[in-house]
This record gives C-alpha cells, sequence and structure tokens, in this order.
C-alpha cells in the first residue's frame, strides 16, 4: 500500500485529487471506529473556538488568518471530543490562554503522551517530521461524525510520511512538517484499555527502533 500511495501522491495539487487520498484510506474505512457527537457537544465546542478567536484576535499572527484558525481549531477540538466519546474518559482542556501554555499532548490530563490528529475527509494528516509522540489519526466526516482511525506510533510516523501530501505551499516551505499517509499501519482500539495498550506498544518499539 506504502508505495502505490506514494507514488499517488506525487499527483496531489489541491482538493482535485481528492481520488488518490481515497486510495489510500477507502481500503480500510470499514476498519476504523465511526463517533458520533451529541449536539450539545458541537455547540460546547462552537462557543469555546469562539472565545479562542476572540482571545486571540489581538494576535496580528493570528488576525491575518481569522476564518482559517476558526476552522482549524473546530477540527482539532471536535477531533479530541470524538475520540473522549470512544474512550469515555475526559481530557479535553477547555481553558483559553497563551500557545506556550498548550505546547502539550492532548491526553496529558490522562497522564498518556499522546497526540490527536484531525483532518477533514480528502486530505492527510500534518505531522512533525521528527515525532515527539504517538498520534491518534481522526477523519473528519462533518461537526457530528468521525472516523477514529487508529494509533500511528512513532516508528510508523516515520516511515509513512511524504511533503508531497501537504496542500499548503507556504507550510511544505517551512519544511518541518509533512504528510501522513500509513492508514494501513494504524493500531485499532475501541476502548480506554486498548488505547493503553496500542500506547504500550509504542513504548515498547520505540526503546528498539527510536
Amino acid at each position: 500500500m506504502g508505495i502505490r500511495c506514494i507514488q499517488n501522491l506525487k499527483n496531489w495539487k489541491g482538493g482535485i485529487f481528492i481520488k488518490e487520498f481515497h486510495k489510500c484510506v477507502n481500503p480500510y474505512l470499514n476498519e476504523f471506529t465511526k463517533i458520533s457527537i451529541p449536539n450539545s457537544r458541537v455547540d460546547k465546542v462552537y462557543s469555546f473556538v469562539k472565545n479562542i478567536v476572540k482571545a486571540k484576535k489581538d494576535d496580528e499572527s493570528y488576525f491575518k488568518d481569522n476564518n482559517k484558525m476558526s476552522k482549524r481549531f473546530l477540527t482539532g477540538v471536535l477531533g479530541e471530543v470524538a475520540v473522549e466519546e470512544l474512550i469515555q474518559k475526559q481530557f479535553v482542556n477547555w481553558t483559553v490562554g497563551a500557545a506556550k501554555f498548550y505546547n502539550k499532548a492532548d491526553l496529558t490530563k490522562l497522564n498518556l503522551n499522546i497526540g490527536i490528529k484531525t483532518v477533514e475527509m480528502g486530505k492527510l494528516p500534518v505531522i512533525h517530521k521528527k515525532p515527539k509522540r504517538p498520534e491518534i489519526i481522526n477523519l473528519k466526516v462533518n461537526d457530528h461524525f468521525f472516523y477514529i482511525c487508529g494509533l500511528a506510533t512513532r516508528e510508523t510516523l516515520l516511515k509513512y510520511q511524504d511533503d508531497d501530501g501537504i496542500l499548503s505551499p507556504a507550510l511544505r516551505k517551512k519544511g518541518n512538517k509533512t504528510a501522513f499517509y500509513g492508514f494501513s499501519e494504524l493500531i485499532k482500539f475501541n476502548n480506554f484499555a486498548e488505547l493503553i495498550k496500542a500506547y504500550y506498544t509504542d513504548l515498547f518499539i520505540s526503546k528498539i527502533a527510536i
């Protein structure tokens, strides 16, 4: 799968190449866990993101990108809520403050060094080229419906990455991030206990390979 997908990724030049995304992802959709988020929780996320944008509007770097920032935060927080729905544990940080205080793993409250990458259907997750932690990979269908695809170990994140999957030329130019396409290699989980098991798999592999 990996070689075939990476060849297809060379043809990516934006959303019109969504068919290439389907070749990398669709064969595994039935293996992913479908999650629905209740209206009340979606409304809470929208209110939260509105407060974030309001707090950051005085920051020039954010102000230039207001609409994109809102969309990015909505996708990210909704993805975290989707994981909460699956594992029945609460970990989302609902506070608003300076970004430097939030540069932590998404599951820090559960004492797990695990991040969450959520991306809209048709796009590939953007990750750090040198991953610090494993990542839960999510696909957003809409505000209420998500696929929890599984946990990518650091070894998997390192192995299945390619800059050509990044749609933003500016982001690609920075050189510190890349696109992840290894959906076939994710460790599936359907509850908190299975997530813990997947997490320890990453810790074990990392001692050997990283």
